[in-house]
């Protein structure tokens, strides 16, 4: 893949972001907040309210959409076994 030579109002960043991250669409919307931890996050939002990614700030580790289904169907196999147990 060749690199895109930068255009006038792109920084360097700017255009390593966009060649090695995942794509995302231009209507993306990005908040950050602190968790319950003090850990800060990006949260990457798109168009109907979903979020995207989750990208952690001190380390860079970023949580997938993947990752998000396995933890829904984690939970809702946790919660299951504690409604079977009581």
């Amino acid at each position: 893949m060749a690199a895109t030579t930068p255009t006038r109002h792109q920084t360097a960043q700017e255009t390593m972001t966009r060649e090695t991250m995942m794509p995302m669409p231009k209507s993306t919307r990005y908040r950050v907040m602190t968790t319950k931890k003090g850990e800060k996050i990006r949260l990457a939002f798109l168009k109907g309210g979903a979020v995207a990614e989750a990208k952690n700030l001190r380390t860079g580790a970023t949580h997938t959409p993947a990752e998000f289904a396995r933890d829904r169907k984690n939970q809702s196999l946790r919660h299951m076994m504690v409604a079977r147990s009581t």
